[in-house]
Formats: structure tokens, C-alpha cells, sequence
């Protein structure tokens, strides 16, 4: 038995956020005008409606939101480069690759 589903749906949202979400902490950055295409639609999960946002999370400012989502990037890329020393220093190096580097 093969199900195929074809959804076409072109989205317009307006008045769009991206919310920033580091550690216990969030910001939002207004987005304006938003069109999504087709074939980029999808459901990702629900929201617990039951529970405030403010019990969850702690808002914060756009600028300590940006600069906690750099520092947590730049931790994870040295825990990177220390396991991948580890690993060539054990004869199992094996190169990591990011497509979005130069």
C-alpha cells in the first residue's frame, strides 16, 4: 500500500516574529511580511496553551539574546574541534564539514 499526500498551500503572514530562544530565555525580533511557499508548509508541533509563556521562558532583550545564541555557537564549535583533536589524536579522525562555511 503506497499513500501519496500532495498539499499545495501558499501562506501570507503578516505581522511575523522570530523568536530567539536560548537557554530559559527568549526575544523576539519583528519579521513584518512573510510568503510561504507550498511546498514549505508543514506542522512542526503544537503549543501547550495551558501554560503562560512567562512560566516557561524569561523575555529578554533582542542584543542579550543574539549574543547568548553566539556564545552557545561558539562553545559547541570548540566541544567540535576538541572531540575531532581527540579523535586524530587516536588515529579515528574523521573531518567535520559545514556546508554554510566558506
Amino acid at each position: 500500500l503506497r499513500l501519496k499526500f500532495l498539499f499545495s498551500a501558499n501562506i501570507v503572514l503578516e505581522d511575523t516574529v522570530e523568536r530567539i530562544v536560548v537557554n530559559n530565555m527568549y526575544s523576539d525580533i519583528s519579521m513584518g511580511l512573510f510568503i510561504v511557499r507550498g511546498e514549505n508548509v508543514f506542522l512542526v508541533g503544537e503549543l501547550d496553551q495551558n501554560k503562560p509563556m512567562e512560566e516557561i521562558l524569561t523575555k529578554t532583550t533582542i542584543k542579550e539574546a543574539v549574543n547568548l545564541q553566539a556564545k552557545k555557537e561558539e562553545e559547541k564549535k570548540k566541544k567540535l574541534k576538541e572531540r575531532e583533536e581527540m579523535l586524530k589524536a587516536l588515529g579515528l579522525f574523521q573531518p567535520s564539514y559545514d556546508i554554510l562555511q566558506d
